[in-house]
């Protein structure tokens, strides 16, 4: 359901292990200490659209992929209609609530 209104992207819940497999082929080196990350967005390589959000299904809850989606609408957002994205931008940078959550 989530991925109703950017049908071409897909979704793929991982272990773990998997998710960190994916992770280094990607290029990924985790510092240390550093938490995995629940999610991350795909680029197609090829159209330079998002393609692809990966879950880390063994610590990821339910606003992982929703963040993830929200990635996709902002892209989609500064491309297709950049005065809506603009005043949204403006207004998460006037709020400082918003600005210690980025």
């Amino acid at each position: 359901m989530l991925n109703k209104g950017f049908s071409d992207v897909t979704f793929d819940f991982l272990s773990e292990q998997e998710f960190k497999n994916r992770l280094s082929g990607r290029g990924y080196v985790p510092v240390e200490g550093e938490k995995l990350p629940y999610a991350f967005l795909e680029i197609d390589a090829k159209t330079k659209t998002p393609s692809k959000i990966t879950i880390n299904n063994s610590i990821a809850t339910i606003e992982a992929p929703i963040h993830e989606m929200g990635h996709i609408w902002n892209m989609w957002a500064a491309k297709n209609a950049p005065k809506v994205y603009e005043a949204g931008r403006k207004l998460v940078e006037s709020n400082p609530v918003f600005m210690d959550m980025i």
